[in-house]
């Protein structure tokens, strides 16, 4: 019977090179390996299938005697069952890179240049607090829409359904990514946003992003008389657009090109240039109003002159048609444009994200940049404006999605 444990601690911490590589047995197929450098490591040698096979079992110190006859212990267990140790190995690495976990990895570290250090440590702490516990070790297309509204619901028990609407974000983004690096287009969020509870009152922005609402809402605008045409254009516009209030009530005749149909100006959060292509029904908007403003700086002027509209008039003009700032905000137009437009038309994340000119890497690492996916945005925001037209006219069904007709194709 062959000897195991031949070697010592103090003999393989003393153990010297050689002109040549040196081998050091220890038994069982282990060995200790030092090549003219003095670098050493353990290798495990084995036969499987009448074939001498030679695995790796780490560097030393790093990985001590003990460690290594360990190793070497578990690797032959193996091949008492009949299965290949290097083989097992690599189907386990196969399996880490896949998971759920994986995938969240590549997509924070795709965000964190783009974060700040507080924005980027609070959005890993509630996936590690609530997600990766749950799904992390999944294989990322293994996991179950059942699985997602679980995790999600019961952030939601606790009373933080804020949270776990925005976790339901991060995990979408996470999948457009896994879909661009494995070509497998696989969505378990799907439905999730139907068992979250309704936004309730205080917190964020409120919004209306239920759609036969909205279309009212939409009828309301359009039938708005107090405060001018002016303000009314302005809110029939913001839907169109889904730019933020300050920059919807500072928007420059100047910076809108009517030939290319689209509006470029600098974000106000991220200080970058940005493009918002134009739908028909908002150049339609613009052309009505541009005789009346137009020999102005801004589209939206004030009585005072040289000043744009104020936030407050835009908010007191949904506050006089009975809309109070806990049911809609100015701000809730870009919020019922993201979720709807995922939700219904199945827009792209990616693209939503874009439009919305939130500051976030492409799949790539490539930072921000104004015409990024502009043709699907263009043709993304003349859609969304189509559907609002039917919401208008009292519809609330949507022939054809964006997942749908990408699946087709």
């Amino acid at each position: 019977m062959a000897k195991l444990n031949l070697l010592t601690d103090i003999g393989v911490r003393q153990a010297k090179p050689a002109e040549k590589r040196r081998k050091l047995k220890d038994g069982g197929g282990l060995f200790l390996v030092i090549d003219p450098k003095g670098h050493k490591r353990w290798q495990y040698r084995y036969l499987f299938q009448k074939r001498e096979r030679a695995m790796s079992l780490g560097v030393y110190p790093d990985v001590t005697l003990s460690a290594a006859r360990e190793r070497r212990q578990n690797a032959a267990e193996l091949l008492v069952q009949g299965a290949d140790p290097l083989e097992e190995r690599e189907r386990a690495k196969r399996a880490l890179v896949s998971t759920f976990g994986h995938y969240f990895e590549q997509w924070h570290a795709n965000q964190v240049p783009d974060w700040s250090e507080v924005n980027s440590e609070k959005v890993r702490a509630r996936i590690e607090r609530d997600i990766l516990p749950k799904l992390g070790e999944i294989h990322i297309h293994a996991v179950r829409p059942k699985q997602v509204q679980d995790v999600l619901l019961a952030v939601c028990n606790r009373g933080a359904v804020e949270t776990a609407r925005r976790m339901l974000w991060d995990i979408r983004s996470i999948y457009e990514l896994a879909a661009a690096r494995t070509g497998k287009a696989y969505d378990p969020t799907l439905g999730a946003k139907t068992v979250l509870p309704k936004p309730g009152k205080g917190g964020h922005f409120a919004a209306i992003t239920e759609p036969a609402q909205f279309g009212e809402l939409l009828r309301s605008i359009d039938q708005y008389e107090g405060r001018g045409p002016v303000v009314r254009s302005a809110l029939q516009l913001a839907p169109l657009v889904a730019v933020r209030p300050g920059e919807l009530r500072q928007a420059k005749w100047a910076d809108f090109d009517f030939a290319s149909r689209q509006w470029e100006f600098v974000a106000s959060k991220t200080g970058e240039p940005h493009v918002t292509p134009l739908s028909s029904q908002a150049v339609e908007i613009l052309e009505w109003l541009r005789p009346e403003t137009s020999h102005q700086e801004y589209v939206f002027p004030s009585l005072r002159p040289g000043r744009p509209i104020s936030d407050n008039a835009l908010r007191m003009a949904l506050r006089n048609m009975g809309y109070p700032k806990e049911v809609m905000s100015v701000h809730g137009f870009r919020a019922a444009f993201r979720t709807i437009a995922d939700e219904v038309l199945g827009a792209n994340v990616a693209h939503l994200e874009q439009q919305l000119a939130h500051r976030v890497r492409d799949l790539h690492g490539r930072s921000y940049n104004r015409t990024h996916h502009l043709p699907q945005r263009r043709e993304l925001m003349q859609r969304w404006a189509d559907y609002l037209g039917g919401l208008k006219a009292g519809g609330n069904v949507v022939v054809g999605n964006f997942r749908q007709d990408a699946a087709a194709e």
